[in-house]
């Protein structure tokens, strides 16, 4: 009895792992899947809704709405993001960022280097 007991046990954890495995299978398809629809559209400029073909498309746009982030014309890296909660964000050139919700504020005055304001990359 014990053993046929032990058996069942044995059996009902190599039925969850089989399980496991499909799901962790479907999720990486899946992840491929959106990775490569991903890059189709920024390969395609994905559409951008200004009809320039250039810029940001309607989707990046849309992420940085989501995920709650300004995109950034940077001189650094092409482009960074930072939090929408503040309206106006400062780079040193050097991946140095001030970011405030004061239009009067310039980081110049405190911090060393020459601080730009980067604009929102379209």
């Amino acid at each position: 009895m014990f053993n046929q007991k032990l058996k069942q046990g044995y059996d009902q954890i190599r039925a969850a792992q089989e399980i496991t495995a499909q799901v962790t299978a479907n999720a990486a398809a899946f992840d491929k899947s959106i990775n490569a629809q991903m890059v189709a559209n920024r390969a395609s400029d994905g559409g951008s809704s200004d009809g320039s073909g250039g810029g940001r498309s309607v989707n990046d746009k849309f992420d940085d709405l989501v995920r709650g982030v300004d995109t950034t014309n940077d001189p650094l890296t092409g482009t960074s993001q930072h939090s929408y909660m503040e309206q106006y964000h400062w780079t040193d050139g050097f991946g140095n960022y001030r970011n405030t919700n004061d239009p009067n504020y310039d980081p110049s005055k405190d911090n060393a280097g020459t601080w730009q304001l980067m604009t929102q990359a379209q």
